[in-house]
């Protein structure tokens, strides 16, 4: 029975690092043109997908606005555009970050500043 239960805590444990994993994953891409259709404006080369609940997203907006940065900010809850594009990048979660020719998964401080960095 001890033995069961230490084989499901171990799978369980597993799983869910596998989880994180992939959702503070930054897919980097050759060149921003793989990410061009989801930009709305040739100005601005940062989409947050996100939704208005999420803690996460809300520390995501704050960065960008501290920075200065411009951002496209939508809703895959009240949109069914950015639903459709969330999907389409892999999104599993919120919040989902194009930052030029950086993907985010997830929020990392780190690795957004990188990327918002590589656009400068």
């Amino acid at each position: 029975m001890k033995l069961a239960f230490y084989v499901l805590l171990v799978l369980a444990v597993l799983s869910g690092w596998r989880h994180y994993q992939q959702m503070n994953e930054v897919a980097d891409v050759a060149d921003d043109s793989a990410y061009a259709e989801f930009f709305r404006s040739p100005d601005v080369k940062v989409v947050l997908y996100g939704t208005e609940w999420c803690g996460y997203c809300a520390q995501t907006r704050d960065y960008l606005n501290q920075r200065g940065v411009a951002f496209t900010d939508l809703d895959i809850e009240t949109s069914e555009r950015a639903k459709r594009e969330h999907a389409a990048l892999g999104g599993q979660g919120v919040p989902l970050i194009l930052v030029g020719d950086h993907k985010l998964k997830g929020y990392n401080a780190q690795s957004l500043k990188a990327a918002v960095d590589s656009l400068e």
